[in-house]
């Protein structure tokens, strides 16, 4: 599963900033709202990375919305 990322900064609380060496040009926001599924053929390598802290702020708001 994959989220959408975004430079606009809304202000909400469901948008993660994305923090340290990500391999964003600009600062970002995970938009945990908007989940996609992705087929692993269409990987073709590493866009970015986010810290630990980021990835669980993600996977706290995805499982709120996906109500795991």
């Amino acid at each position: 599963m994959t989220t959408t990322i975004t430079t606009v900064d809304r202000g909400w609380p469901n948008h993660v900033a994305v923090e340290g060496p990500s391999g964003l040009d600009r600062p970002s926001w995970i938009m945990t709202e908007q989940p996609r599924t992705v087929s692993r053929e269409h990987l073709t390598g590493v866009a970015g990375s986010v810290s630990p802290r980021c990835l669980a702020e993600v996977r706290t708001w995805l499982g709120d919305f996906l109500d795991l």
